[in-house]
């Protein structure tokens, strides 16, 4: 069938094998082997399985094959053998006279031809893999060469390690024995030395040995009858005729089980499983279904099974730890009891009681009439209670059980004797059955007691010389379940609830107790612990445990209906039975905690009903209609959380095509379509792994959580940006383990040549250049736009003070003196006259003032400095105050409008200090200097300046401010009570 599929082995009913069969998934050349003789399965460092055959070499992920053959690299396909070196290289032994290996690091095959021993050496028998990094084969002829690191073939030494050890020593020489010796089984003892890997040879016959392996704790070795164990000091042996299940059998070769101390013993006619003391371990059984050639254990301890047909049986570490016993096939177990010797005793529904010791079962003989199906077992030091449906029981002391036979006793029936004291007559120490009532528990305190519990009360059972004496205890009523605690308080548990019996009393409940629901429900089992603690099973409400005065409610098995309790007083386990599956609760150092684990048909329990339970030396017993299920929970109780799940990207893609795997990749804009593909190496349920995944870019920003990849092995990206990306990739099992990759895979999109950082810099730059220079023009063409529209509107100014100066001075100037002339002829009296002239000769000087003020001066005859002068000198005869005028420096010529707005600005100053500063007396200095000229102003009046605000506001002071922008000069006022400066610098 093409594909993997999974396939049930079928039972051997002829040879009594197993009943319980496991579930095994079979690969064969449909899934992809190169062929279905395979000689042995082989994990790697980085657990990947590889498989041997005579066909090549294949490689497997729990998905797929990669085959190797001699198409692509392999010398020879028929390989038989394989080791892994101290480099990460895979050795190969076959039929080649080259060596080859498979490079781990670089995924590639590699071939190392052989130039020092000649062509008769035709294969590899043996490959050994020393410290120093050198690697030695042993060749078919039993010689031997060294493989450097640089795959340089040289010949070994006479001294080297290889020569001089034991192994190829006179004490035990392979020489002696036959081509069964499995060198590449045994690479390990010849790096070691320090003790004889075999007996002297006095002491054995090393002609007749058929093969051997070597453990760090002794060798194994046959012959072809007898199987032996040597440890450096003493030699154990069992026969093969002790182990085989065939008569007359005989032994072929022994052959290592992975990293186990279990070892595959082929014989002519089968094969088996022993351990490390040569104990068969039979649930190995089920593999005489197959022509087996190896057996090897995973990491995982799943189990593989190389055939000669077949191809390859995958069995899971839960499948394989369960076996049946096939003497009760399909035979309902209905009851498990155990004694204090560790026997296992049986119940089942044809009324048949069976012991199982050393490991046999047995039936017992009972001597009964009656085949009524087992209800119930009891074992106390002594006695063996066993129930039967129709209110039978019987009581057999166990020392009356000789060679699993009962003697015959006649059956009493006292089913209407007195309800308060029934008397079973019976001899001491012999047995007794009798039909009375339906018999629902039994238990027994620490003081010899034993209850009895019916569907209606409970009943103490006590020993007389001759008889049984069965007397009622009053106040109790319908009781399921009963348990006997170390203070010999006896639990009784009914459909309504808890109770309890003390003294043979029924007693109340403790307060904490009975105020706890636990009272009111239906109880199916009670078990006592050995730290005091009372485990309570109800009907479809859970568990419950009673200790230190309080009531513990299990959480994990809230609402289960549980058929029964067991426990476990060597290793203070509880194994609960539910109607789902086997809980087993162990009880922390202390009695302070509990740890709970679940068993099911994952783990190897029967997918059928569990009936009842029992675990006795290591191993749980699990009665159910098909029979007895010995099964070891070791592995899962005690499981570690496993943090190693191999997790690989095992090809990338980019636009569609393969690229090899790094850790950083650097591809262009153009390779923006990425697809990863992955495997996490779990081969028992590789398609219940779940993947998740994350990506992160260099700023942390884009897609920060987890998200499932939905059952694909691969994820892809389609048109991603440029930009830095971390893909971080993690798997988890159907356990719930979780497995990071370690470091995430880095990829680099570089961005295109325009969006390049330098051409991102050069671009900016040229725009933050452009806008620079973009606004210095447009400010400087705003400043001289402002300057031209300032210089014409005080050319404007200066051209109206001209025309108003000229009417001024020419028409109401005429006017006034006319008016004078006319008041002077006048014949009037001089007294009435002489007011009118003065009035109007002020007039007329005032006009005259206003006049030149208002008419610029002559600058090209007189200057800046002279024209301030006179400006000064009329200013301090109108104004009355003391003007002084300074000049320093030698003057230069301005151009006109310079000079005449710096003329108009000391004329406006002087007047704001004669109108607003009520000063005494006004300096004014002019001073010239290279690159600048400065006009300073200064008054000793009471100041006329705002603090907030500068030079009083007014027409004046816009006018100034207006004037010193034009000429592009610094303007600084300092007013204060103690006067007012201000400076203005006009650059020239």
């Amino acid at each position: 069938m093409k594909g993997v599929y999974w396939s049930l082995l079928f039972l051997l009913s002829s040879i009594h094998l197993v009943a319980q069969v496991p579930l095994m998934r079979n690969l064969t050349v449909g899934d992809g082997l190169p062929s279905s003789f395979v000689y042995r399965a082989f994990q790697d460092s980085e657990g990947y399985m590889w498989f041997c055959t005579d066909k090549g070499v294949a490689r497997y992920d729990g998905y797929k094959f990669e085959v190797f053959t001699s198409q692509n690299g392999l010398p020879y396909n028929d390989v038989f053998g394989l080791i892994e070196d101290r480099n990460k290289r895979l050795w190969f032994t076959s039929y080649a006279y080259a060596f080859s290996y498979y490079d781990i690091a670089t995924h590639q095959m590699k071939v190392v031809p052989n130039t020092v021993t000649p062509a008769t050496s035709e294969h590899t028998w043996g490959i050994v893999s020393f410290a120093s990094g050198a690697t030695h084969m042993v060749l078919s002829d039993l010689s031997g060469v060294v493989v450097t690191q640089q795959n340089e073939v040289l010949p070994a030494r006479s001294d080297s390690l290889l020569q001089r050890h034991y192994f190829l020593g006179p004490v035990f020489s392979p020489r002696s024995f036959n081509k069964s010796t499995s060198i590449y089984e045994n690479s390990s003892f010849l790096t070691l030395g320090g003790r004889p890997l075999v007996p002297p040879a006095d002491n054995m016959n090393r002609h007749a040995i058929a093969t051997f392996l070597y453990y760090p704790y002794g060798t194994y070795y046959c012959t072809d009858t007898q199987l032996f164990l040597w440890d450096g000091d003493r030699l154990v042996s069992k026969s093969v005729a002790d182990l085989s299940r065939f008569g007359n059998d005989r032994i072929i070769r022994l052959s290592k089980i992975g990293a186990s101390r279990h070892i595959l013993v082929i014989t002519e006619k089968g094969h088996f499983v022993i351990d490390e003391r040569l104990n068969r371990v039979t649930e190995f059984d089920f593999i005489a279904e197959f022509k087996v050639n190896s057996l090897t254990l995973d990491r995982d301890n799943n189990l593989w099974i190389a055939t000669k047909d077949r191809g390859i049986f995958l069995l899971p570490r839960k499948q394989y730890k369960a076996w049946m016993y096939p003497e009760l096939t399909d035979v309902s177990v209905k009851a498990i009891a155990t004694d204090k010797s560790g026997r296992l005793w049986l119940g089942s529904s044809q009324g048949d009681v069976y012991v199982l010791e050393d490991r046999q079962l047995h039936k017992i003989t009972l001597n009964i009439h009656y085949r009524l199906p087992v209800k119930k077992l009891f074992l106390t030091n002594n006695e063996l209670f066993i129930t039967w449906e129709d209110y039978l029981s019987a009581i057999i002391p166990l020392n009356q059980i000789r060679n699993y036979t009962v003697p015959a006793v006649q059956e009493q029936d006292v089913r209407t004797a007195d309800m308060q004291v029934i008397l079973i007559r019976a001899e001491a120490g012999k047995p007794c059955v009798f039909r009375w009532k339906n018999i629902k528990d039994i238990c027994q305190d620490y003081t010899g007691n034993i209850y009895l519990s019916t569907p209606n009360h409970v009943y103490r059972l006590t020993a007389l010389p001759d008889a049984r004496e069965i007397r009622f205890i009053p106040e109790t009523g319908r009781v399921l379940a009963l348990a006997a605690d170390r203070q010999n308080t006896v639990w009784v548990g009914a459909p309504s609830g808890l109770s309890m019996i003390r003294d043979n009393q029924a007693n109340r409940l403790p307060v904490h107790t009975a105020r706890h629901a636990i009272t009111q429900k239906p109880i199916s089992a009670i078990v006592t612990d050995l730290l005091g603690g009372v485990w309570v099973a109800t009907d479809g409400y859970g568990l419950y445990k009673l200790m230190a005065n309080r009531v513990q409610t299990i959480p994990e098995l809230t609402g289960a209906s549980i058929k029964s309790l067991s426990y476990d007083q060597g290793q203070q386990r509880l194994f609960v039975l539910t109607n789902r599956s086997v809980y087993v609760i162990t009880n922390r150092a202390g009695g302070d905690g509990y740890t709970l684990k679940e068993l099911t048909p994952d783990d190897g329990l029967p997918a059928h009903e569990i009936q009842c339970v029992a675990y006795v030396d290591t191993f749980l017993y699990a009665g159910t209609d098909k029979g007895l299920l010995r099964f070891n929970p070791a592995l899962y109780i005690n499981q570690q959380t496993r943090t190693d799940l191999p997790l690989y990207i095992r090809g990338i893609e980019v636009n569609n095509r393969d690229t090899a795997v790094a850790d950083r990749l650097e591809l262009t804009h153009r390779q923006n379509t990425i697809r990863f593909n992955f495997i996490a190496l779990s081969y028992h349920n590789a398609k219940q792994v779940q993947y998740e995944y994350r990506m992160l870019t260099d700023n942390g920003f884009f897609d920060a959580h987890w998200h499932p990849v939905n059952g694909q092995l691969f994820k892809e990206f389609q048109n991603l940006p440029p930009g830095e990306y971390q893909f971080f990739l993690r798997a988890s099992d159907p356990d719930g383990n979780k497995t990071q990759r370690k470091a995430p895979l880095t990829l680099v999109i570089q961005p295109p040549w325009w969006q390049t950082s330098w051409v991102v810099i050069f671009s900016a730059v040229l725009l933050m250049a452009g806008l620079y220079y973009g606004v210095r023009w447009y400010t400087s063409r705003k400043l001289l736009h402002q300057r031209n529209v300032l210089k014409w509107t005080l050319l404007a100014q200066e051209e109206e003070r001209k025309r108003l100066a000229a009417d001024l001075h020419d028409d109401l100037g005429a006017t006034l003196a006319a008016i004078r002339v006319q008041l002077e002829s006048f014949q009037q009296p001089a007294s009435l006259l002489s007011g009118s002239i003065k009035m109007m000769d002020k007039a007329l000087r005032d006009l005259r003032f206003i006049s030149h003020n208002l008419m610029p001066p002559e600058f090209s005859q007189l200057g800046l400095a002279e024209a301030i002068h006179d400006a000064v000198s009329r200013l301090e005869r109108v104004s009355g105050r003391e003007v002084v005028f300074v000049s320093y420096g030698d003057e230069q010529r301005l151009s006109a409008e310079v000079e005449l707005t710096v003329y108009r600005i000391a004329v406006e100053l002087i007047n704001n200090a004669v109108k607003h500063a009520n000063c005494r007396v006004i300096n004014v200095q002019l001073i010239f200097f290279p690159n600048r000229l400065t006009l300073m102003v200064e008054d000793d009046g009471n100041g006329y300046i705002k603090p907030d605000s500068g030079i009083k506001s007014g027409i004046g002071d816009r006018t100034i401010r207006s004037r010193a922008k034009f000429l592009n000069a610094k303007l600084q006022v300092d007013s204060g009570a103690r006067g007012t400066t201000v400076s203005l610098e006009v650059p020239v």
